[in-house]
Order: structure tokens, then C-alpha cells, then sequence
């Protein structure tokens, strides 16, 4: 009797079912859902400073100068939360998307049996990434690249 209850256990543990959430599995979303979350943090950060140089625009001395600075620092502020807000955004439907990518991969390969998330992809990702996030400047890039192929010189 016991047998029959442990064959019965054995078969419906190892029952191969696919994985409700691949995309958590994926390499590819979880950075771009750091990158998501990281950007969430930076508009916070970004709202905070703008609240506060719009608090201290009443407390500037008239005649002085500071009501067109502070005005100035607050203008600056909301200029920089809006492209911050652009940027979450960006990287929300970005994440959505690559979230909807995966699951697609996922059961494509699990239906044919094949490993997934593929290696390869994610090589190329970074790559990418490291690409998009290159100086632009050629000044900068040279230097660097001068100095990483220059032999270093022996010390006396």
C-alpha cells in the first residue's frame, strides 16, 4: 500500500511541466529589470531635489540675485526629472518587451527540447551594451586605447 502512495508521489513530482515565469530564469531581463529599478531610484532621487529647490525659491532675499538663481536650479531640477521620467518609461516597455521575448523562447525550446536561455544571446547582449555605453568622444577612446597597448616601461 505504502508502495503504490510512493510510486504515486514519484509520478506526480517528476511530471515535466514548463516554468510559469522563464523570464526570471533569463539573464537579458533581469539586468534590464535592474536597469528599470535603478532608474526608478534615480527619478526619486531627482523629484527630492527638485521639491527642495522649489521650497527654497520663497526664502531668497529680493534684489540679491538668488530668486533668479534659485529659479534657475529649479527650472534645471524639472528639466532633469522629465528625462529621467522618459527614461523609466523607456526602460519599462523595454523590459515588458524583452519579458514577452522570453516566454516566447521559452516555450518554442520547450517544446523542442532544446536549453534555454541560450548563452550566446546574452554574450551578445553584453556586448552590445558595453558598445552602446562607450565614450563617444574619440579623444577619450584613443587615449584609452593608447594606453592599453603601450608596454609599460621597466622601473630602474
Amino acid at each position: 500500500m505504502h508502495g503504490i502512495f510512493l510510486l504515486l508521489f514519484i509520478f506526480l513530482v517528476s511530471c515535466d511541466r514548463p516554468d510559469p515565469t522563464p523570464e526570471l530564469k533569463d539573464p537579458i531581463y533581469r539586468d534590464m529589470d535592474a536597469e528599470f529599478r535603478a532608474s526608478e531610484k534615480e527619478l526619486s532621487s531627482l523629484e527630492k531635489e527638485m521639491n527642495t529647490a522649489k521650497a527654497e525659491i520663497p526664502n531668497a532675499q529680493p534684489q540679491t540675485g538668488q530668486s533668479k538663481t534659485r529659479w534657475t536650479a529649479y527650472y534645471e531640477a524639472e528639466k532633469k526629472v522629465e528625462k529621467a521620467r522618459q527614461l523609466k518609461e523607456y526602460h519599462r516597455l523595454r523590459r515588458e518587451t524583452r519579458k514577452d521575448i522570453a516566454r516566447k523562447q521559452y516555450s518554442r525550446a520547450y517544446r523542442d527540447g532544446k536549453p534555454w536561455p541560450n548563452p550566446e544571446e546574452y554574450q551578445v547582449y553584453l556586448r552590445d551594451k558595453e558598445l552602446k555605453n562607450a565614450p563617444k568622444d574619440w579623444n577619450v577612446r584613443l587615449k584609452e586605447k593608447l594606453a592599453k597597448d603601450s608596454p609599460s616601461k621597466p622601473s630602474k
